[in-house]
């Protein structure tokens, strides 16, 4: 098993980041206490996680990141509804 640089042989578990609860759609991030959603559909969750992960490795901080983030979700409600 290939492990990431700095962590050891013991086992880790990942969970998806992208989940459905009653059907609308969420995802979870290191950066925020409680799931970000609810989206109407898993398209539209992974379209703002991939907002999200995009600034963080366009060295944005994360808290530069969550505003972009919560920003986009309001573009996106829009047209959505």
């Amino acid at each position: 098993m290939v492990h990431r640089s700095n962590e050891g042989e013991s086992v880790h578990f990942r969970s998806q980041r992208v989940f459905a609860v009653n059907d609308q759609w969420f995802f979870q991030v290191r950066e925020t206490p409680n799931p970000v959603g609810p989206f109407p559909s898993r398209d539209k969750a992974e379209e703002v996680l991939a907002v999200f992960v995009d600034d963080i490795k366009s060295n944005l901080t994360p808290e530069q990141a969550l505003l972009h983030m919560r920003l986009a979700i309001d573009t996106f409600a829009e047209d959505d509804f």
